[in-house]
């Protein structure tokens, strides 16, 4: 392993003002309205452009010493514990508000595609030592949200499926994640050291140098990035995941979140340039935690690049916005983090309650197909990764769940306000046999049919 340490000094002042202001474009960063992140042809020409422009800026901050990459592609060490060459560059100042994660080198090869090698953002450069630091490979995961409820929103319900399928998944994550119910950041402090949590996984807005914070008076604050970290002072985390807007983009004036917390309460931050879509944050958290779960000894750079990887391919398959796989950054303090342990092989994927399943519950199409409701939590939109994969322009990427209980079926809407039941718009429905249920201007019918006993 060896580590590259990016001056900033050395890179142009106008090459740095350029790129800040093409990522604005390309919706890499907080940018204007107009931006190109959704004109998918366009997005990639334009930041396979800035990739190379990026490339050649980190070259000129090392010396030109960048490693050779894929060096270790005939190793047969698998990649989640392949030595990790490290690209280090502060996490504040102008150098940081360029998304160096996009760097293109000359041979068209996306920099961050190597498992081998990893760009950190790091808050503490007085300190030259680079090594990792071993934590337990079973972390304790408390998931906290602040999402306006008021607010449409898929976002953490999404992550609550991807996250709760994991658990079911791997025997290892039984007891690994929590979620709170707490929006009061003292509360939320005391949850934490009493359920001696080690990570925290935060779904929330957000702006540069923000995080939006509704309380349980349906309160809506804006904390500064220290003022946040105020409120949960004493803490001592080993890494915090902002799946929050803008966490690690700084304002024009002061410090990211993702670097402020990082400095302030935990040794690594993972935090998102700009905006990452519902579906995205979704698909980058379940890969990002299961990368911990299946491999052991895997480090924090392997499981972000997973993820990033993951992004990458939904893009490339048109699910996702083009330019999303570039925003997750990574914020160190002074060290990498490894996790140590072992595997668990997975589990059998969860199934409806028994009570539920005591008369077997399928969607019946216009068609007359009918698609069996299996799962406990079936999860119906246009996504290719949704459970029901319904394909209509009417309908959400995830537009809402079937969730089975212990007397029956609930119908619950993902905050659009385009579901109905019986024709009457639905958040929240309990089903019958013969409902029939529209989801934008898709409709099927629900249908339940008793055992033979």
């Amino acid at each position: 392993m060896a580590d590259y340490l990016v001056e900033p000094a050395r890179i142009a002042t106008t090459t740095a003002t350029e790129l800040v202001q093409r990522a604005r474009l390309l919706r890499l960063i907080p940018g204007v309205g107009n931006s190109l992140g959704f004109a998918r042809a366009q997005a990639r020409e334009q930041l396979a452009e800035f990739g190379r422009s990026a490339f050649r800026a980190l070259s000129c901050g090392v010396r030109e010493q960048l490693p050779e990459r894929g060096r270790l592609a005939a190793h047969l060490l698998p990649a989640a514990l392949l030595p990790q060459d490290r690209l280090w560059l502060p996490a504040d100042g102008p150098a940081s508000r360029i998304p160096w994660e996009a760097a293109q080198d000359d041979a068209g090869d996306w920099i961050c595609d190597d498992p081998a090698l990893s760009l950190v953002h790091r808050t503490r450069w007085g300190a030259y030592e680079h090594t990792e630091r071993v934590v337990a490979a079973r972390p304790s995961v408390l998931v906290a949200t602040a999402m306006p409820r008021g607010l449409p929103s898929a976002n953490v319900e999404l992550q609550r499926q991807q996250i709760t399928a994991l658990a079911s998944r791997f025997e290892h994550a039984r007891g690994m994640f929590q979620w709170s119910e707490n929006r009061d950041l003292g509360v939320l402090r005391q949850e934490i050291a009493e359920r001696r949590c080690t990570v925290l996984h935060v779904v929330a807005h957000g702006r540069p140098g923000k995080i939006l914070w509704e309380d349980q008076d349906h309160a809506v604050r804006p904390y500064e990035a220290e003022e946040f970290c105020e409120q949960l002072a004493g803490l001592r985390l080993h890494l915090v995941v902002l799946s929050v807007c803008d966490s690690a983009s700084p304002p024009l004036r002061g410090r990211s979140l993702a670097a402020v917390i990082t400095d302030r309460i935990a040794h690594a931050v993972v935090g998102m340039r700009a905006t990452l879509d519902e579906s995205a944050a979704a698909l980058f958290a379940h890969t990002f935690y299961e990368t911990l779960l299946a491999h052991p000894g895997t480090s924090l750079d392997h499981m972000v690049h997973r993820g990033r990887q993951a992004l990458r391919q939904a893009s490339a398959e048109g699910s996702i916005d083009a330019v999303q796989w570039v925003l997750p950054t990574l914020v160190l303090r002074d060290a990498a983090l490894r996790f140590t342990g072992r595997s668990q092989r997975p589990r059998a994927a969860p199934t409806a309650p028994e009570a539920a399943r005591g008369g077997a519950a399928a969607l019946r199409l216009p068609d007359g197909s009918r698609i069996p409701l299996v799962r406990a939590r079936t999860m119906i939109g246009r996504s290719s990764t949704a459970d029901v994969t319904l394909s209509s322009p009417s309908v959400r990427p995830f537009h809402a769940v079937i969730q089975a209980t212990r007397t029956g079926y609930e119908l619950r809407d993902l905050g659009f306000g385009s579901s109905a039941v019986n024709g009457v718009a639905a958040e929240r429905a309990v089903l019958s046999d013969g409902d029939l249920l529209a989801f934008g201007s898709h409709l099927c019918r629900f249908v339940r049919e008793e055992r033979d006993e």
